[in-house]
């Protein structure tokens, strides 16, 4: 093989996600995905409380994207959300030697 074992055990969970606020897959077939998504829950009507989950120019989120992310074993976010008033904390961590079992998800808001 071109790569170790440990390289590719490294790249096995990760935020490969594209076009999510906040996403986690596996590079298994098939595929493990994870994900959350928010809205305003004091709207009254469902066609007034857009979900937030794919990445849309019109949530018009005040900032969103990783702060720090070394592309492998962690990663922290922030995302501000005037219209609903939130600011979410998302961070992603794997423990080294055990990244195809062993990491965790925090959301904070």
């Amino acid at each position: 093989p071109v790569f170790s074992r440990s390289h590719n055990d490294s790249l096995y969970t990760g935020t490969y996600r594209p076009n999510v606020y906040f996403g986690t897959r596996t590079r298994d077939t098939p595929t493990v995905f994870t994900g959350f998504m928010w809205f305003d829950a004091t709207r009254s009507l469902v066609r007034e409380t857009p979900i937030r989950h794919d990445c849309e120019e019109s949530d018009h989120l005040s900032r969103y994207g990783w702060n720090r992310h070394d592309g492998r074993s962690y990663g922290s976010q922030e995302i501000v959300d005037r219209d609903v008033g939130v600011i979410l904390t998302t961070e992603f961590v794997k423990r080294p030697g055990k990244e195809r079992t062993d990491w965790a998800v925090r959301i904070r808001g």
